[in-house]
C-alpha cells in the first residue's frame, strides 16, 4: 500500500515539473523583436495628437549613420491586441534632420490604445541599434485624449 502512494507522489511531481516547463516556454514572447538600445540620444522620437483623428510623429537622427533607417508604428488596443502596423519610412537621413509623419486614427471606437513607434538602423554589419516610443491615448465620445 505504501508503495502505491510513492508512485503516485512521483507521478504527480513529474507532472508538475512538466507543467511548469510548458507554462514557462509558452509564456515567453518571441513575437516582438528585441532591438538593442541606441547610443544615448541617437534618435529623438516624439508623438502628439495633431487633431481629433491624427497623431503627429517626429523622428530626428542625432548620430550619423551611413545605413538606412526603418521607422514603423504599431497600433494596439489595451497593449494587447495589435490592430495594424504601418511602415512609415525606409531610407537614409542626415544628422540632425527631422522627418514628420502623420498617423491617421480612422474613427477608432471608444477604448484605450497604444501606438508603439520604433526606429531601427544598422550601424555596421555586426551592430544594429534603434529607439522606440510608446504613446498611450484613449478615445471616448469621439475625442482623443493623451494617456489612460
Amino acid at each position: 500500500m505504501e508503495r502505491k502512494y510513492r508512485v503516485r507522489i512521483w507521478s504527480v511531481g513529474a507532472l508538475l515539473v512538466c507543467l511548469l516547463v510548458f507554462v514557462g516556454t509558452a509564456c515567453s514572447n518571441d513575437s516582438e523583436k528585441n532591438v538593442p538600445p541606441s547610443p544615448p540620444e541617437a534618435f529623438l522620437l516624439q508623438a502628439e495628437i495633431q487633431n481629433r483623428d491624427t497623431i503627429k510623429i517626429a523622428l530626428q537622427l542625432r548620430k550619423p549613420t551611413e545605413k538606412e533607417i526603418d521607422l514603423k508604428a504599431t497600433l494596439s488596443s489595451d497593449q494587447v491586441d495589435p490592430i495594424e502596423e504601418k511602415h512609415l519610412f525606409h531610407g537614409r537621413m542626415d544628422p540632425m534632420q527631422t522627418l514628420n509623419f502623420t498617423y491617421p486614427l480612422k474613427d477608432l471606437p471608444t477604448g484605450k490604445y497604444r501606438l508603439h513607434v520604433q526606429a531601427v538602423s544598422a550601424v555596421s554589419d555586426a551592430e544594429t541599434w534603434g529607439g522606440d516610443l510608446d504613446y498611450y491615448f484613449q478615445v471616448k465620445d469621439h475625442q482623443v485624449k493623451v494617456g489612460w
